[in-house]
């Protein structure tokens, strides 16, 4: 093996290890800033709300429909549907307030939420 081929193998592997991390890092600022907003949805008397909604929200996708869930919740779809968007955008901003508080810079933090968008949804 030539010493470029060791070299790229350490740079492969030390980008791989930090790519990670990264993961790791972002992961549990993620359950973090959901554990806060399952708080406060309980401290709403929301909890049947959340619970509908948390698959959506820890993996993006939803198991049954707006419809059905709707139903379950003595709402309509449009009312589900609008209730999903608001507990997306609280997530955001509980996550944002999770990197902020790690960073404690606004201007830091932006950049570090941007990269924290990447680690998960890569441009294509």
């Amino acid at each position: 093996m030539t010493a470029e081929e060791r070299l790229g193998g350490t740079l492969s592997t030390k980008a791989t290890a930090e790519h990670e991390f990264d993961r790791l890092w972002a992961r549990e600022l993620m359950a973090r800033a959901l554990k806060h907003l399952e708080k406060a949805w309980r401290a709403e008397g929301k909890e049947a709300v959340f619970e509908a909604f948390r698959d959506q929200l820890t993996t993006g996708e939803l198991k049954r429909s707006y419809r059905e869930i709707g139903d379950e919740l003595g709402m309509t779809e449009a009312a589900a549907r609008y209730t999903a968007y608001t507990l997306r955008a609280r997530y955001r901003e509980a996550l944002e307030g999770e990197v902020l508080e790690t960073v404690g810079d606004r201007r830091e933090a932006a950049a570090e939420f941007a990269h924290l968008q990447q680690i998960f949804c890569p441009p294509n």
